[in-house]
């Protein structure tokens, strides 16, 4: 009976009287913390939820990745559209993920004065969203080469079919000029002649690379701490490391990264090819467009490489503010495999973080506000070029330095 009346008093005493070893943790929490300290705890615990949640999103879409990539699709032009607007879906999904995740970093690098518990929460919480980030990008950068596929099938087939038409235009346009050479005297077609070739459509010039240097190239870059060195890196296929700059700022507390993506003689050559299809298409449709379009075939040809190339090709330029114990004199670039790679190597001394570096180190980008584009100040989407039209629909000026 003893044993009985004692084991429930020695369970009520550990919930009820307070000298229990989990009511005394329960007295000690609060006061581990400052209220600051318990707002960027549930601010850090937000991160990790939304972290953990991204998992799945992620893993799904590197499947829909993974099945988009291995799909054979007959070369029908509605088969590869409704393909390609499949393609463009994940790139969207892929793009809000890649903003949501750094969002979420960026949120836990601002918080400081973390108490050590949240502090460790908050070094895993980051490193699994730097694990997400670079399945995201991995997967943008499968479902942009997909997409430039697509775009090259979609246009070989409707080539086959714009043959098909054109063929019969040219077969009574012959008929049409044969005709007209029966009445008429030997001199009239050499007279009639010269006008027709100079309204024939032009081809396009080829794009230079100054083209190019109007264009913005929004890149994600992300940051990470390695023993003995901070990394930056980006995915950028394509990229010339001729073409990349690096230039600390004023006191070497900031890092500029600039460089350009310029496209491939034959992503250029299919470009320059769907132009003066376009030119031509106008020609045979609008003879009173495709005159005022013949007067500034170089300033069209401009505006429509720019539609075509926007979003994949252009200059990019972003400032990173460094970590006070940086090693400047020895900071170094590669590229391989689409990625380039920034090292920023540590001195030996690790300075003491004072609120105006990020916490854990990292460097910080500084968001450059967009400069206010030189010469062509760009269409505007779906605004009407200097010839009355535009030949892809217009371009977004989000895109033009």
């Amino acid at each position: 009976t003893s044993e009985s009346t004692m084991e429930p008093m020695e369970e009520s005493g550990d919930v009820h009287n307070g000298h229990g070893r989990s009511d005394a943790e329960d007295k000690e929490n609060p006061l581990k913390r400052t209220k600051s300290q318990v707002a960027a705890k549930l601010k850090v615990q937000k991160v990790k939820e939304h972290q953990e949640n991204m998992l799945k999103e992620v893993y799904d879409l590197s499947r829909t990745t993974s099945a988009l990539s291995k799909r054979d699709v007959d070369d029908e032009s509605e088969k590869l559209r409704a393909e390609l607007a499949a393609v463009e879906e994940a790139r969207k999904k892929a793009r809000n993920f890649g903003e949501d995740l750094l969002e979420d970093m960026m949120a836990l690098d601002n918080l400081s004065g973390l108490a050590a518990e949240d502090r460790t929460t908050r070094k895993a919480t980051l490193s699994g969203i730097e694990g997400l980030l670079q399945d995201v990008d991995t997967a943008k950068s499968r479902l942009a080469m997909l997409h430039r596929q697509l775009e090259g099938k979609l246009q070989k087939a409707e080539d086959l079919a714009s043959k098909k038409r054109q063929a019969k235009e040219l077969a009574k346009l012959a008929a049409n000029e044969k005709a007209r050479q029966a009445h008429a005297a030997p001199e009239v077609p050499e007279a009639e002649a010269a006008p027709q070739k100079a309204a024939a459509p032009a081809e396009p010039p080829a794009p230079g690379k100054g083209v190019w240097e109007k264009v913005r190239l929004p890149l994600r870059f992300t940051s990470r701490e390695e023993p003995g060195s901070y990394v930056i890196s980006a995915t950028i296929p394509g990229l010339d490391l001729e073409d990349l700059k690096l230039e600390l700022g004023d006191a070497s507390t900031t890092l500029l990264v600039e460089g350009l993506r310029i496209p491939s003689k034959k992503e250029s050559a299919l470009m320059r090819k769907r132009i003066a299809q376009k030119i031509r298409h106008v020609a045979q449709t609008s003879p009173e467009k495709f005159a005022m379009l013949a007067k500034a075939i170089p300033e069209v040809s401009e505006d429509a490489y720019l539609e075509l190339g926007q979003g994949e090709f252009g200059r990019f330029a972003e400032t990173f503010r460094l970590p006070k114990d940086v090693d400047v004199e020895n900071i170094e670039a590669s590229y391989t495999d689409g990625v380039l790679r920034i090292v920023l190597p540590k001195i030996q001394v690790q300075p003491q973080t004072d609120g105006r570096f990020l916490p854990t180190g990292h460097p910080a980008r500084l968001r450059r506000a967009p400069q206010a584009p030189q010469g062509h100040p760009g269409l505007g989407r779906g605004a009407a070029g200097p010839w009355g039209g535009s030949l892809f629909g217009g371009h977004d000026d989000f895109f033009r330095w």
